[in-house]
């Protein structure tokens, strides 16, 4: 595919997404993987800290296109209606508000079960509505 755009004049980059460091590039000294997660971390951190984090541009926005109507049939549950609303861009209000009103307490109060003190940014992530480079990117 590369050859093919190169060949066509199109720009184009390649990026890793789905985690901060690509798999694989996080090893011990002796160049392999660590089996201990403390060391792995502090390497992990000092390899996020030593470079910077890309984070493509969003897409210009388009013109709303006009949705045919829907048949009848009994409304969606009120979690299939906000679930649809999350998937047209809330990701990264979730991030904002999470960053502003729970990440202060985020150590202690995610393990608190009463307590609403998780990031709830799982989705997100997982559909593509926010990416984690968005997420380590500096405010």
């Amino acid at each position: 595919m590369a050859e093919r755009l190169r060949a066509q004049g199109t720009a184009w980059r390649c990026l890793h997404d789905f985690t901060v460091l690509a798999p694989g590039t996080v090893r011990t000294q002796q160049d392999t993987p660590f089996k201990v997660f403390s060391p792995f971390r502090r390497a992990w951190l000092a390899q996020v800290r030593g470079e910077a984090i890309g984070c493509v541009a969003a897409p210009a926005a388009r013109a709303p296109v006009q949705a045919p109507p829907l048949p009848a049939w009994p409304p969606p549950s009120q979690r299939s209606i906000r679930l649809v609303a999350d998937r047209r861009g809330r990701g990264p209000c979730a991030l904002e508000d999470f960053v502003e009103h729970r990440l202060a307490r985020y150590h202690e109060d995610r393990d608190v079960p009463a307590l609403d003190g998780t990031s709830r940014l799982s989705p997100y992530l997982a559909i593509g509505a926010l990416s984690v480079r968005r997420c380590m990117r500096p405010p």
